[in-house]
């Protein structure tokens, strides 16, 4: 189900995004029904999060019901994403980065000889700068931004695929700066340096030819654009406006919000200027939660956010988490389903393990040590001895 949320994401029909939501709800259920499902305080914040439309819907606190409807469906998918992640064994997380390392190499070759059509096939709307399923730079930015960690803490290993992850890592970096995306260019540097030094013990030689293959392949893929980007005056554009209006949306409906998903039908009200496009986002995740929902909600995602930022420092693959939602300070990264359940379901595998499950009890043990032998009980009461055998048996002397 991810990988489809990520592979459709440029569709704009809405029953690729139901195909998404009913099947994640049903693995939810199903692990829900088998008691499959580890219980955390996460949960909470999840269920605050699916049910806060509702209230919103239920006391007419939205100014637009269809799309807070359409928010309660989003954000009831996210929990099921979290509550269907497999556990936290290393073989999901492994294949989300090399998932990304393909979607990696796919977004390369098609930014250069699709044309703008996603596949090479669809129409996307836009003349160029399409990576894969992605239209939008920002977005394909913050999902290599989320799994480029795992990645890499595979590629410093030292295991017997390491290096088919170096190379994935490599490309994965130079396919986000040949994006031309500034925030997220700066993101993937980082976190490379960051797990290199985390990571010194075992990455030796490999962050050298990760550093050096990275350099060659984004000469290949290309930066000038990038550079060209970097080089505008007005780098944030219109995100200062943009917030602005959110903070005094904010101040207007603090405890209740103007409903979750319309942002942009009550930015209008608050514009400081009109440049004539469609303001679709606030270009700040956190800015527009906090207007939409109001304190509760906003608090209630910084909570979870906070809460994921000690696991994710400490096993370093996690780190992907920490690095979207800085990503979100500045752009969108959470709005399309498709890609935001991949954070969700990443937050799931990066939480702590759970208490091992209880080993089978054994047979009482001799109480006298220099009979050191077990009681052969056919049934292990919960009071101490065997009732229907000798309490201890003396083990046989070997003869030399």
């Amino acid at each position: 189900m991810l990988a489809w949320g990520v592979l459709t994401l440029w569709m704009p029909q809405r029953w690729a995004r139901s195909v998404l939501e009913v099947g994640l709800y049903a693995l939810a259920a199903e692990r829900l029904v088998r008691g499959r499902a580890r219980w955390d305080w996460r949960w909470l914040v999840l269920v605050f999060a699916a049910l806060w439309p509702l209230v919103q819907l239920a006391f007419g606190w939205t100014v637009y019901r269809h799309a807070t409807l359409e928010a309660a469906l989003f954000w009831a998918a996210a929990a099921s994403a979290y509550v269907a992640a497999p556990g936290t064994t290393e073989a999901p997380r492994r294949w989300m980065a090399a998932f990304g390392i393909a979607v990696a190499a796919l977004a390369v070759v098609q930014l250069y000889t699709s044309g703008g059509r996603v596949y090479w096939l669809f129409d996307s709307g836009y003349p160029d700068n399409v990576m894969g399923p992605f239209i939008y730079r920002n977005n394909y930015a913050a999902f290599m931004e989320l799994l480029l960690p795992v990645a890499l803490v595979e590629a410093f290993s030292g295991r017997r695929r390491s290096a088919w992850f170096l190379a994935g890592a490599a490309l994965m970096v130079a396919s986000v700066i040949a994006s031309a995306s500034r925030t997220g260019s700066l993101l993937v540097t980082a976190e490379v340096v960051v797990v290199a030094l985390r990571r010194r013990r075992t990455s030796g030689t490999a962050f050298v030819r990760l550093a050096a293959l990275a350099a060659v392949l984004t000469a290949v893929a290309g930066w000038g654009y990038l550079w060209t980007r970097f080089q505008e005056k007005n780098p944030l554009a219109f995100r200062p406006l943009y917030l602005k209006a959110s903070v005094e949306m904010l101040r207007e409906r603090p405890w209740t919000g103007f409903g979750l998903g319309t942002w942009p039908h009550v930015y209008p009200a608050f514009a400081r200027v009109d440049d004539g496009l469609f303001a679709n986002r606030a270009h700040n995740d956190w800015a527009e939660w906090a207007a939409e929902g109001g304190w509760p909600f906003a608090a209630a995602l910084a909570a979870l956010a906070l809460g994921a930022l000690p696991r994710a420092v400490s096993t370093v693959w996690g780190l992907g988490l920490v690095a979207v939602c800085l990503h979100a300070l500045v752009d969108y990264p959470f709005a399309r389903l498709g890609q935001a359940v991949w954070w969700f379901a990443l937050l799931a595998l990066n939480r702590p393990p759970g208490a091992p499950p209880p080993r089978p009890r054994s047979a009482p043990e001799c109480a006298d040590p220099a009979t050191a032998t077990s009681c052969e009980c056919s049934t292990y009461p919960e009071t101490a001895g065997c009732p229907d055998r000798p309490r201890c048996a003396p083990t046989p002397a070997r003869v030399p």
